[in-house]
């Protein structure tokens, strides 16, 4: 078992994992550039630098407070709130940076192009994946953010 400490750290990690195929899946087909290779290097590019934002981004905080300010009581519409701030934070900048690396200066008219599905489909793999990588980090470190308030 891991140390508790390192929940958030598999928390970013998964999401990060997820999020990262599911925009490398939309942006290669989308631009018809499916390939395995550009599969691989897209993902691990992707997770990089999600892992970074995930980190630097409290974009988990601004779910939770926007959830409260709305008043939201119920689990389900307090989740899809903050998976729409995360997905939203996450997705633009994790999106802007990698299409930046691949396309240089030249990425907007792309970036544009790709947004709109990388936000339904990012946005619907946080949305089902926070639950399971939740109950991973359980798994893996013993430690229940729902249950304590020790980190």
């Amino acid at each position: 078992m891991l140390r508790k400490e390192r929940f958030g750290s598999i928390m970013n990690f998964g999401m990060n994992l997820i999020i990262g195929i599911v925009m490398t899946t939309v942006a290669l087909n989308l631009l018809h550039a499916v390939s395995l290779i550009a599969f691989f290097q897209n993902v691990i590019l992707s997770l990089g630098i999600g892992y970074l934002v995930g980190d630097l981004l409290p974009a988990v905080a601004w779910g939770d407070k926007l959830a409260n300010a709305l008043g939201c009581k119920n689990k389900f519409l307090r989740h899809l709130v903050s998976s729409l701030v995360i997905g939203f934070c996450l997705i633009t900048v994790i999106s802007l940076i990698c299409q930046f690396i691949a396309f240089g200066t030249g990425m907007m008219p792309i970036w544009l192009k790709c947004i709109p599905y990388f936000y339904v489909f990012g946005t619907l793999a946080i949305l089902i994946a926070i639950p399971i990588v939740l109950k991973i980090a359980i798994l893996l470190t013993g430690f229940n953010p729902e249950n304590t308030k020790e980190l």
